[in-house]
């Protein structure tokens, strides 16, 4: 099955990549054209049309500033986001 994960360079996109690539899934990272990381093979951009449509699976990873961040920054960013009565983070 084919796999489209955004934000694939982020701190959690890596590992999301990394997990289904493990589990022998057919991974695709989605890349903005102005990224400074350059995607390679099995890399879709906004003008790269061909392969809409054919994803079983699209994960969206992408949070603009995380790459900026460490795993502890994100966790204590996150936790200061409000949440609702239930207690989810909104």
């Amino acid at each position: 099955m084919k796999v489209l994960v955004a934000g694939a360079n982020g701190y959690v996109g890596r590992h999301v990549v990394r997990l289904f690539r493990d589990k022998g899934f057919d991974v695709y990272t989605y890349q903005r054209e102005n990224s400074k990381i350059k995607g390679g093979t099995g890399s879709i951009t906004p003008t790269n049309r061909e392969m809409y449509g054919q994803f079983g699976i699209v994960i969206n990873c992408a949070r603009p500033h995380w790459s900026e961040f460490n795993s502890e920054q994100i966790l204590l960013i996150e936790r200061k986001r409000p949440m609702n009565p239930r207690g989810d983070i909104c």
